[in-house]
């Protein structure tokens, strides 16, 4: 984990399926201490 740089605020942009979605955030929290601030759910594909 590379803490020189970890007091900075940083905006991380999760594009992926929706069922993936809690799996990827809870990775991002036990791995790198990322936390939810907000979410905005956006339709990048209609198939």
């Amino acid at each position: 984990m590379n803490e020189e740089r970890s007091g900075e605020d940083i905006e991380v942009a999760v594009v992926y399926g929706a069922a993936h979605v809690p799996a990827i955030v809870q990775g991002l929290m036990n791995r790198y201490g990322y936390r939810p601030r907000s979410a905005d759910w956006l339709t990048a594909a209609d198939l």
